[in-house]
């Protein structure tokens, strides 16, 4: 199973855990300059965690910082985003199946939706596919969005739910 986030993760907005602001530096500012603590020295309601955007007068830069620390008469900040080595090439996580034994990406038919694609979270990701092939085609893409891949044995896994599923597909093919 691939690593998500838990779901009470997303609980504060980030308006009430940092404030962004931004300013167009006037002539004579340099870029090195908004690195210098003093730089910032007039504007104490900066506090740890505040985004600013940062234009040059003749928006010959254009840069987001990060208050990383206050001390007195200014503020530390560093570029952002701070992003880690690049990782390579990532390794994608096969859908797991479940204790039924079915994947929990999955194509279904049902005669209200006609063919559909079950999402990772078993909600329904699309419906009203026509024929299976088009539902597949559909689940592959999002399968592939999410960074994943769908076991080996997968199309075992898409059994109509009645006869009607079966009829349906063959007269949409036809």
């Amino acid at each position: 199973m691939p690593t998500m986030l838990s779901a009470g993760a997303l609980r504060n907005l980030a308006e009430y855990e940092f404030s962004n602001y931004h300013v167009q530096v006037p002539p004579g500012v340099e870029y090195a300059d908004i690195f210098r603590p003093v730089f910032w020295a007039h504007h104490p309601r900066l506090k740890k965690f505040d985004c600013i955007r940062v234009v040059a007068h003749d928006w010959s830069w254009d840069v987001t910082v990060t208050v990383i620390a206050k001390t007195t008469g200014g503020a530390h900040v560093q570029l952002t985003p701070l992003l880690p080595p690049d990782p390579g090439e990532i390794e994608k996580h096969v859908v797991e199946r479940m204790r039924n034994g079915k994947t929990r990406i999955r194509v279904e038919y049902q005669k209200a939706t006609n063919w559909r694609v079950i999402a990772l979270d078993g909600s329904e990701h699309s419906r009203g596919h026509e024929t299976r092939a088009m539902a597949v085609a559909a689940m592959k893409d999002y399968v592939h969005s999410l960074g994943m891949v769908m076991p080996e044995d997968w199309e075992t896994d898409i059994v109509p739910r009645d006869k009607a599923a079966a009829g349906a597909d063959e007269m949409a093919e036809a």
